[in-house]
């Protein structure tokens, strides 16, 4: 057996099979399947709306029948970091489209640029709602006069004189 090197300089090893000398069988080398879920992550990111399949197909460089198994099993493994990824990258995309909204609406050159900014500013801020507000019935004076009896009584309870 000897080594050699090819013409890219990568080491050919050469085995000698009667009188002549040919290449060796190339030694398979198994990846690490964290470096697979790296590249597996990394091609979700570049193109989620592909799916999984396609990103495992991306990343391990096969076109396997079994890809939505595979990627199910990597996604269940990396999915909390491919969310907190994609939040990331939501948010920075966001916030870029919001200032550069608001830029517009304040220096844009015509005023049909800035009106159409801040229109468009307007309906953004009608349609997000705080997380906190919820809706709620108006109560009638009968409900409004029970709760308050309810919240003297529990005053008195305790020995607050109202």
């Amino acid at each position: 057996m000897s080594i050699t090197q090819n013409s890219n300089d990568e080491p050919l090893e050469l085995v000698q099979i009667g009188d002549e000398l040919l290449p060796a069988e190339p030694q398979k080398s198994r990846r690490s399947p964290y470096s697979l879920d790296q590249k597996y992550i990394d091609a979700y990111l570049a193109a989620p709306h592909r799916g999984r399949a396609e990103a495992y197909r991306v990343a391990s460089g096969s076109n396997t029948k079994y890809a939505r198994q595979r990627a199910a099993e990597i996604h269940s493994r990396v999915g909390s970091q491919i969310d907190e990824s994609l939040k990331e990258k939501v948010l920075g995309v966001g916030s870029f489209a919001l200032d550069t909204l608001i830029y517009l609406a304040e220096f844009g050159e015509t005023g049909s640029v800035r009106g159409a900014s801040a229109s468009k500013l307007l309906d953004m801020s009608l349609k997000i709602a705080p997380p906190e507000v919820k809706r709620v019935k108006a109560k009638t004076r009968e409900q409004l006069h029970k709760e308050i009896a309810g919240v003297k009584e529990r005053l008195k309870a305790i020995g607050v004189s109202v």
